[in-house]
């Protein structure tokens, strides 16, 4: 799942940056270390809001998951 992670940010990051007209190499680590960091960081929220919280893990799933599409909706919104 993390190397899929990693990927997909990889290619975004690359299509994103060539859009751009920038190169597509930076935008690929830029993109997959990105997507890492946020994997780890959403794990580690995700624990802290079902241990800490006392909510369902399915309830914490669902709130993440709608962030991410509400992020990357927001940042797409800029990208023509």
């Amino acid at each position: 799942p993390l190397l899929g992670r990693a990927a997909s940010g990889g290619v975004v990051g690359a299509a994103l940056f060539v859009a751009e007209g920038r190169r597509a190499v930076a935008g690929a680590a830029l993109g997959s270390s990105a997507a890492v960091a946020a994997a780890f960081a959403g794990e580690r929220l995700r624990a802290l809001l079902s241990e800490k919280g006392g909510l369902p893990d399915p309830v914490v799933a669902l709130a993440e998951d709608a962030v991410v599409l509400l992020v990357g909706y927001r940042s797409l919104g800029d990208v023509h």
